[in-house]
């Protein structure tokens, strides 16, 4: 709207391919900054994809659904040592897990 795209040194925006095609044809010399929310979303939807594809023979995984999802802080004492208990198995989605909890961490600390 008028203003000098000259002036503009950073974008922040959630990763919408269409937001990134128009930042790069209109602010190519710009960096593109992703937003926290989005970023931890798409991790949090990965967690549950690789526990839905996690081998269903063992039965370990059957209804944790939710611990998963939930932040660690709003666990119960009983899903805490369920948790604690799932994490010493070799499991696909206590790694992503994991994973997850290191950006949350990283996304918590002052910039």
């Amino acid at each position: 709207h008028n203003g000098d795209p000259e002036a503009i040194s950073e974008v922040c925006c959630d990763m919408s391919p269409a937001f990134i095609a128009g930042m790069k044809k209109h602010l190519p010399q710009d960096e593109i900054t992703f937003d926290r929310f989005h970023i931890m979303k798409i991790v949090i939807e990965a967690v549950d994809e690789i526990r839905r594809q996690e081998p269903k023979e063992t039965g370990l995984l059957r209804k944790t659904r939710y611990l998963w999802l939930k932040n660690p802080g709003n666990l119960t004492t009983r899903q805490h040592q369920q948790l604690d208990t799932l994490k010493h198995h070799n499991l696909k989605t206590a790694k992503a897990y994991q994973i997850r909890l290191t950006l949350q961490e990283l996304f918590s600390q002052p910039t």
